[in-house]
């Protein structure tokens, strides 16, 4: 007995020494969602640079950081904006209205994660998104995600202001009281005059060249200001929503000079 139990005293003795050494010869047969060891599918020479394969193949819109703009605009096109969110950084989201059956439209989300595109869609579609990111065996397709096109805006009345619940006014823009600007060092800002919007609406911009987007509730008077990455000659979506029932108004699609 006291031979065995020196034997198993030298072995646990040895584990511990090799683990506190870092020696970590037990491998745990889970893949690490957020290490770096540059494996095979499964482990972390998945898509996004460091994740999963099979965590990339999960990875969504999550459809409370989108904003969809509503579908009655002059041109059928749709504003899609995704606001921040890290895990999407750097991939692709491939933007498709199930219900015309219309080639989809593949835009990159930025830095943040939050990207732009349009997508010809009217009033009660649903738009499809789907997260694309490259894997080491090509690129990796997370699951869809369905957002209805919804309408707050009437056709012939793009604007109510003065109304002080977003939910009853018309949502839409005065586009007299819109401007843009570029500061030639990176960053565009929209600015709307007072009775610009509907007092309250959520204002959603998002740039199509660079992926940008932002977002701010209008003041009181119907003012707002916003401030995004872009340049002269970017193209940007704006659009109000009613931040309670995600009713948005038609697209207002400005150049920035």
């Amino acid at each position: 007995m006291p031979t065995v139990q020196m034997k198993t005293r030298a072995i646990a003795l040895s584990l511990a020494a090799a683990l506190a050494a870092g020696g970590c010869f037990l491998a745990d047969p889970r893949p690490d969602p957020l290490g770096n060891d540059a494996g095979a599918a499964g482990s972390d020479g998945g898509p996004l640079g460091g994740s999963d394969a099979a965590a990339g193949s999960q990875l969504a819109v999550q459809e409370d950081s989108v904003a969809v703009s509503g579908g009655n605009s002059t041109t059928g096109a749709v504003a899609v904006v995704g606001l921040a969110d890290a895990m999407l950084a750097n991939v692709g989201v491939e933007i498709t209205d199930t219900t015309s059956g219309v080639a989809p439209t593949i835009v990159a989300a930025d830095a943040s994660g939050s990207f732009a595109g349009q997508v010809m869609a009217t009033t009660g579609d649903m738009v499809q998104l789907v997260v694309i990111a490259d894997g080491p065996g090509g690129s990796v397709r997370g699951p869809a995600v369905l957002i209805a096109v919804s309408d707050g805006a009437a056709p012939s009345a793009p604007l109510a202001p003065g109304d002080p619940t977003p939910a009853d006014a018309t949502l839409g823009f005065d586009p007299v009281l819109v401007s843009v600007t570029a500061d030639g060092m990176g960053s565009v800002t929209v600015t709307g005059a007072s009775s610009a919007t509907t007092p309250g609406a959520e204002v959603v911009a998002g740039d199509v060249a660079t992926g940008a987007s932002t977002s701010m509730l209008a003041a009181a008077d119907g003012s707002f200001s916003l401030m995004l990455a872009g340049a002269s000659g970017d193209t940007l979506v704006l659009f109000a929503r009613d931040p309670t029932t995600g009713a948005a108004s038609q697209t207002q699609v400005l150049t920035v000079p």
